[in-house]
C-alpha cells in the first residue's frame, strides 16, 4: 500500500530531524553575560494539595464501587480542580479530612 504524500513528509519530518555541521556555527562578537545564581522562586507556587471537596461521585473501579471526588487544589483555581479517588486522596494525603 503507498502512503499519500502527507503520510510521506510527515514520516520523513519525524525520523529525518534537521542537522546543522559544525561549521554552521559563528564565533560570539561582543558581551555576554552569565547568570552566576539561580532566579528566586516561590516554593508556594508549587504546592499541590487538596483544599476542598467540590463533589463526589460512585464509580466502577476494577470490578467494584469507588468514590471519586472532584478536588479543588492550593494556588489553583476551581477551573482546573481534577477528579480523584477518593482512596488514593486518603493515602497521599492523610492529613486531608474531605
Amino acid at each position: 500500500m503507498w502512503k499519500s504524500s502527507l503520510q510521506a513528509r510527515v514520516t520523513y519530518i519525524l525520523f529525518n530531524p534537521p542537522v546543522f555541521h559544525v561549521s554552521q556555527l559563528k564565533e560570539l562578537v561582543g558581551n555576554m553575560q552569565v547568570a552566576t545564581e539561580l532566579p528566586h522562586m516561590n516554593y508556594d507556587v508549587l504546592l499541590k494539595e487538596p483544599e476542598s471537596v467540590l463533589e463526589r461521585k460512585m464509580v466502577q473501579r476494577q470490578g467494584r464501587a469507588a468514590t471519586m471526588v472532584l478536588i479543588k487544589w492550593t494556588n489553583e483555581t476551581i477551573a482546573e480542580a481534577t477528579w480523584e479517588y477518593l482512596f488514593d486522596i486518603e493515602k497521599k494525603f492523610p492529613h486531608f479530612k474531605p
